[in-house]
């Protein structure tokens, strides 16, 4: 059943948008040899990291529209197959949906925004002084290689899939995130 209850939406137009998502996710990720669904060389909402590999905010929010097609599909038999779903693809949703890659790091007990955040120098921000926002006064190039945040990536992801997430682990990814987001965009305040 849909939200807001228009189920000629969700059986109609509704399914053909959640179909096409998954679609896209899935062309864009691949399968290791262990079966992990993999999404790489992404820019997640914090444009201080660009072209990231298993962005956590992607990924989980890849694998809900994933989970949404498969779930509209099934309940919408007869249009999801005018749209051309078939079993097989049903089949592929649920292996990479099932197989997301969600980074975590075991030392610092968190998950990185993205693959190997977490092992970037981070940023000083003790000598940076007044410049803000860092985009005005350093060029992207120093950003993309530190620890350094433009807007709540990781925790957009806490508060959107705060279901892939303990509540211990809320927590110390909230904290450990909030030192690095410099709110050098609007987005950052709402979420966090």
């Amino acid at each position: 059943m849909s939200v807001n209850g228009d189920e000629d939406f969700a059986c109609g137009p509704g399914l053909e948008l959640l179909v096409e998502v998954a679609r896209l996710f899935a062309s864009l990720g691949h399968h290791d040899s262990e079966g992990a669904f993999h999404i790489d060389g992404v820019t997640g909402p914090d444009e201080y990291s660009a072209v990231a590999d298993d962005n956590v905010y992607t990924n989980l929010m890849a694998q809900a529209g994933l989970r949404a097609a498969i779930e509209g599909a099934s309940r919408s038999a007869t249009e999801a197959e005018r749209l051309g779903v078939d079993r097989e693809e049903l089949a592929a949703w649920r292996r990479a949906a099932d197989g997301m890659a969600v980074p975590y790091d075991p030392v610092l007990e968190l998950h990185p925004q993205a693959a190997g955040f977490t092992r970037k120098a981070v940023w000083d921000f003790e000598a940076t002084g007044d410049r803000y926002p860092l985009l005005l006064h350093f060029p992207y190039f120093q950003l993309y290689r530190k620890q350094v945040v433009k807007q709540a990536d990781l925790v957009l992801a806490l508060h959107l899939r705060g279901d892939a997430f303990s509540p211990e682990a809320k927590a110390r990814d909230f904290a450990y995130y909030k030192a690095l987001t410099v709110r050098d965009s609007s987005l950052s305040a709402c979420t966090q």
